[in-house]
């Protein structure tokens, strides 16, 4: 049953998708990361059987079934990418020719996620909790009760959801949520370029659709923009941005269109 719905992925992935091992191990530990580079072979970043927990690590090619072992395989969908598909798969293959990435391996803080969203252009989490999360094809990756910290650039950033689904419809990524509240500052993003301010919000619900997104709830958001993605104004949860990824908040509502 596992191999053959890994294996219908498999038919569906295209080069730069980020995927993942669900390991079964143990409740909240992270599963295996990799990304798809076409041809059947994934890249990933992974170590031997020394169990330290600092060790040194190794960015390997291999063939889908032998990232996959006995596990069940997901692709899991992103809609804030800084890079192109082609751009991540050509990074993870330009480290696997290496067959090293900086630094030295360690579970905690430098692991096979912080590898792949290096290569995906999205900063990678401090700090991660689920409540319950649930991978099924038919209605994609649900979360319940999921706490996240990470840096972003120059910058550090909270969220709380209390539920959220990502799932590809066709090829059409879709991510929904309910119950968000996200605190954070920041200065710079070096693929952004200036950003400078404050997010304070807490979201009743969230949806979006390809490019296409809106949010419902009370927002403080306060800053100034001016990089690659665009250039905006927010003052207390009204303005916008013009640009790229381009937004107009006003009145608890925020609607956005990402032309990248």
């Amino acid at each position: 049953m596992i191999q053959q719905r890994n294996n219908e992925l498999l038919h569906r992935l295209q080069p730069g998708d980020h995927i993942i091992r669900r390991t079964g191990e143990l409740p909240f530990v992270e599963d295996h990361h990799g990304i798809y580079v076409g041809n059947n072979e994934v890249v990933h970043y992974c170590i031997g059987e020394d169990i330290n927990i600092l060790i040194k690590g190794e960015v390997r090619t291999d063939i889908f079934a032998t990232f996959a072992e006995t596990d069940p395989v997901y692709l899991i969908p992103h809609d804030d990418l800084k890079r192109t598909k082609e751009e991540i798969a050509a990074l993870a293959q330009h480290y696997a020719a290496r067959r090293l990435w900086y630094g030295e391996y360690h579970r905690l803080l430098k692991n096979s996620s912080h590898f792949a969203h290096h290569c995906l252009g999205v900063e990678s989490n401090i700090f991660k909790v689920r409540g319950f999360e649930h991978h099924d094809q038919e209605i994609g990756k649900v979360s319940v009760g999921e706490v996240t910290v990470k840096t972003e650039g120059v910058g550090v950033r909270g969220n709380a959801t209390f539920l959220k689904d990502d799932i590809t419809i066709g090829d059409v990524p879709v991510t929904a949520s309910l119950g968000t509240t996200e605190v954070g500052v920041k200065v710079w993003e070096e693929d952004v370029g200036l950003d400078l301010g404050f997010k304070a919000n807490a979201r009743l619900g969230a949806v979006s659709v390809g490019p296409l997104s809106a949010e419902l709830g009370p927002s403080l958001d306060t800053g100034v923009k001016f990089g690659k993605d665009g250039v905006g104004l927010t003052i207390l949860g009204f303005g916008g941005e013009i640009g790229r990824k381009t937004n107009v908040q006003f009145l608890g509502l925020k609607l956005g269109f990402d032309f990248s």
